[in-house]
């Protein structure tokens, strides 16, 4: 993992890792519950844009950046 970021109230963490991931997990099961797939290079941060979405950022010869709405 690259990158870690915890939901404002802790109980969702979100990865950025080097299998191009982004991947959501319930802090107090540790269980995986989404993971959400579409950059191109290693994702090397991330971050809650609200309590339903996450933003996820990688780098080629620029900045790719995604926003995912959480289901």
């Amino acid at each position: 993992m690259l990158a870690l970021a915890f939901n404002e109230d802790g109980s969702r963490l979100v990865s950025g890792s080097r299998d191009k991931t982004s991947r959501i997990f319930d802090t107090s099961t540790g269980e995986l519950d989404e993971t959400y797939t579409g950059h191109s290079e290693f994702v090397t941060a991330v971050a809650w844009a609200d309590s339903k979405s996450i933003v996820s950022a990688s780098r080629t010869f620029g900045v790719a950046v995604g926003m995912d709405d959480l289901r």
